[in-house]
């Protein structure tokens, strides 16, 4: 999906793209699984024959049951907060993780910027800066809230942009959606002390020089184009999920080679 970015050659995908990455994520928490790593990268896509594209999610390397998701492992700039505190790791995790890829795919200076920051501390603070702040992922602000606890699951996210269409989770089970705003809180370790990074200095000065930072500081240097007030509820798509034995009870889940690629800019902690 990266290259659909990189080359400008797909404007306007974004909302298919947010819809099929939020079905993958909710078919994998109904089945109590994490995948652990989306970002751009692993995200794959096919044209159909309408000239629509589907999205797929790939590279299931690091993807482990909820109730085993201990180790620190993914790739560092859409790690949640949580992988750095030893607190428990939830289908939550992959949330944060969509978020900072939306992020990466809407905004030209984050993408400028995301190899600048100095430390982890700074990627959180940068990101939930953007989603307080940046016009092009206001409406999706609710899932980089940096308490888990309090952070939009893939099924509400689908029920507020999408009227629900392609939920795995029977919407009896969905829990409202929670308003709390993304905010630089602390998480908690398993012993009751903060863990982890605790450098929560202002983002690093090459933001003030691209989109992030601009646009924090000065209106008129905001994206012209909000792509996320372009979705549609109940929009028309292709179903971007085949059946794929490997997933209990042979959850739909797309037909993409789930072969684990070889761990590239991956961040392994004991």
């Amino acid at each position: 999906m990266e290259s659909l970015v990189e080359i400008g050659s797909a404007a306007g995908f974004e909302p298919l793209l947010f819809h099929h990455m939020l079905q993958a994520l909710d078919c994998l928490a109904f089945h109590g699984l994490i995948h652990r790593d989306v970002k751009p990268e692993n995200i794959l896509y096919v044209t159909g024959s309408d000239g629509q594209y589907l999205f797929q999610l790939g590279d299931f390397g690091l993807c482990n049951r909820k109730v085993v998701a201990e180790s620190a492992v993914g790739t560092l700039l859409y790690m949640a907060p949580e992988i750095f505190y030893e607190t428990e790791q939830t289908h939550k995790v992959d949330v944060w993780s969509l978020f900072v890829t939306m992020l990466w795919t809407l905004d030209t200076g984050f993408r400028q910027i995301c190899g600048s920051f100095n430390g982890v501390g700074e990627i959180h603070q940068a990101i939930s800066l953007a989603a307080s702040q940046l016009p092009t992922v206001a409406r999706i602000k609710e899932m980089a809230i940096v308490d888990a606890e309090n952070r939009a699951s893939a099924a509400q996210m689908l029920l507020k942009h999408f009227n629900g269409k392609g939920l795995s989770t029977p919407q009896n089970q969905v829990p409202a959606l929670r308003t709390t705003p993304a905010g630089p809180a602390t998480p908690v370790s398993r012993t009751g002390q903060p863990k982890g990074p605790q450098n929560h200095a202002s983002p690093p000065t090459a933001a003030g020089q691209y989109g992030v930072g601009q646009a924090l500081q000065d209106p008129s240097q905001r994206l012209a184009l909000d792509p996320m007030t372009d979705v549609r509820l109940g929009q028309a798509f292709s179903p971007p999920f085949a059946e794929n034995p490997q997933i209990p009870g042979n959850a739909p889940f797309g037909n993409a080679d789930l072969r684990p690629r070889k761990s590239r800019e991956r961040a392994h902690f004991s």
